[in-house]
């Protein structure tokens, strides 16, 4: 682009610079582990466009720098949300995590933690009680209830007939 100046002497032409600036995108990668998926969700919490990734898969998605990024692990049935990868961008939050993209090619990764079903039936005599689970033979407690175990977890409990 030229730029001409008049009311001076003679006529000058002068060539100005233009400077074109990119900014950098770079490329998130998302693995969703055995039990959940991970997905891109604004502030309220529904899913939008950009991340869609399945139990065991891993995905990316192009962002620029700077940007921020929701994630949400969405845990299967019979799973709940573990962690995120130590040290990475989402270490430390919960399920949902809000990340700004760095000058590096990011990546994170949801781990989910399976759990049983346990129940327990005291109609006919006695009771339990321990951590997270309580049921005895009349009231106010009831004669059966359940509770959620993780694996490789055992629940704490007594049995009195």
């Amino acid at each position: 682009r030229h730029t001409r100046f008049r009311n001076v002497t003679g006529v000058q032409t002068c060539a100005l610079p233009i400077s074109t600036f990119t900014i950098n995108s770079y490329t998130l990668s998302v693995t969703a582990g055995t039990g959940g998926s991970v997905q891109t969700v604004n502030a309220s919490g529904d899913q939008i466009a950009g991340i869609d990734c399945a139990a065991g898969a891993t995905c990316t998605n192009s962002y620029t720098y700077g940007s921020t990024v929701r994630l949400k692990a969405v845990p299967g049935a019979t799973y709940r949300f573990g962690s995120w990868n130590v040290g990475g961008l989402c270490a430390g939050q919960g399920a949902t995590c809000l990340l700004t993209i760095p000058d590096s090619g990011p990546s994170v990764t949801a781990t989910f933690v399976k759990q049983y079903l346990i129940s327990i039936d005291t109609s006919t005599k006695g009771y339990i009680g321990g951590t997270g689970i309580s049921c005895g033979s009349g009231a106010p407690t009831p004669t059966s209830c359940s509770t959620w175990i993780d694996t490789g977890l055992s629940k704490i409990g007594r049995a009195h007939v």
